[in-house]
């Protein structure tokens, strides 16, 4: 299981910002009201693995694919 913050600091990582800039939070340690409640606290593939063999990416693979996806080029920034 990879928990929100984990794959936070992957993400941060991946990008050369500190890690140390990822705080754990909930909504209710914040105040904020949401309608739902998420059933889990991370994100998990073990019932996926199970019923198709299908196995996890690392983590750093998964950040790594993330930046990649949704990199913006500096044209595009700009502009």
């Amino acid at each position: 299981n990879v928990t929100y913050v984990d794959l936070a600091r992957a993400l941060a990582g991946r990008l050369c910002i500190g890690a140390d800039r990822i705080r754990p939070t909930t909504a209710a340690m914040k105040g904020a009201h949401i309608p739902f409640m998420p059933r889990y606290s991370g994100l998990a593939m073990d019932r996926t693995t199970r019923l198709t063999g299908i196995e996890p990416q690392p983590l750093a693979a998964v950040a790594d694919d993330l930046v990649t996806e949704f990199a913006v080029e500096p044209a595009e920034a700009s502009g």
